[in-house]
């Protein structure tokens, strides 16, 4: 009989450490930051900024602009860029839009872009174009703060003295090099 009363009391405890088990994982789970925005506000996370060698480019085609729209740029272990759309404005400037999408796990979180908000202001990656001549490039928009996925950049393609795009430029090459990796560790 008390081998019996011993025995119930042995499974009574199993299955209360079993549902604190479960109960912990879930609780664990619900309170882990699972987006950029709540991890860079994470005093548990500590993040580290550099710039890498790696590099990405994309080919546009004037004639085929209206058509490009989530377009992979890059696919790397921080993450990945996508250029998310374009919009022409039929004159003399083309606005590319990026998404960069990081990577998040249950160690922290790591993001490759091409413009990231810093303390001491923002850094981005190198911006070239090909043909060289008579465009320039620059930043037209960045994220200050971390979305839930990344954050986002857009470029500005601004022809110079040309008074038909496609015509004069049937393909142009945007290059952002240097691209910039941000990651979060846990303390």
């Amino acid at each position: 009989m008390m081998n019996h009363n011993h025995s119930q009391k042995f499974q009574i405890i199993s299955y209360i450490g079993l549902f604190v088990l479960i109960l912990s994982l879930i609780l664990s789970r619900i309170f882990e930051p699972t987006s950029f925005s709540r991890i860079a506000d994470d005093k548990n996370y500590i993040q580290t900024t550099q710039i890498t060698k790696e590099n990405c480019h994309v080919i546009l085609r004037t004639d085929e602009l209206t058509s490009i729209e989530n377009l992979e740029v890059y696919n790397g272990s921080g993450g990945k860029i996508i250029l998310s759309n374009v919009e022409f404005d039929g004159d003399r400037s083309i606005e590319l839009q990026f998404k960069a999408l990081g990577k998040i796990t249950s160690d922290g979180a790591s993001l490759v872009t091409a413009s990231l908000d810093t303390e001491s202001g923002f850094l981005s990656s190198s911006l070239r174009t090909e043909p060289l001549e008579n465009i320039n490039a620059i930043y037209s928009f960045r994220t200050s703060e971390f979305e839930e996925y990344g954050n986002r950049f857009s470029v500005l393609l601004y022809f110079l003295d040309s008074e038909d795009i496609m015509r004069d430029f049937p393909e142009v090459t945007v290059f952002l090099d240097s691209l910039i990796l941000s990651e979060y560790k846990k303390v």
